[in-house]
Order: C-alpha cells, then structure tokens, then sequence
C-alpha cells in the first residue's frame, strides 16, 4: 500500500511567514506540529498553544488538533546528539 504524503510537502518546504513564527513574528519557526506538520511557529509559541486549554491545542494556519510538538533542525544547527 502507497501512502502519499507528497500534499504535506508544501508546508515544510515553504513554511508559512518566510520562516518566522506567525504568532510572534520575530522569531524563527521551528516547531512542527503532529499531526498536520506545520513548521509556523517558534518552541515559545508552539508551547503557549500546546499548555493551554485542551480545546485551544490548534494549529494556528490549518486548525488541525495539535497532538505533539517536534522541535526542526535545520541543516546548518546543532541537533541534540549530533556529532561534528
């Protein structure tokens, strides 16, 4: 069986807002929420939704129920237990 994930690509591609969190809009973008895979808010932020009410836990471009956070690493920055 063939899943295809290839509808979910535009947003980790191009995130929305150039890459800055679309609720702060200072700072980089780069918590991905489970399930719809966003990449449009910062840890801070993505944390403030995800704490807050239950029924809040909302993805702030699609609306889909937040169930997790994953912190994104970018090519350049130093992920935990990665090596030089």
């Amino acid at each position: 069986m063939h899943v295809n994930t290839s509808s979910r690509l535009p947003a980790a591609v191009n995130p929305p807002n150039g890459g800055t969190c679309v609720c702060c809009l200072e700072a980089p973008a780069v918590a991905v929420f489970y399930r719809c895979g966003h990449l449009c808010c910062c840890m801070a932020c993505a944390n403030t939704i995800f704490h807050g009410a239950a029924g809040s836990r909302l993805c702030p471009c699609c609306r889909a129920p937040i169930i997790e956070i994953i912190r994104a690493y970018g090519s350049q920055e130093d992920a935990p237990g990665h090596r030089a």
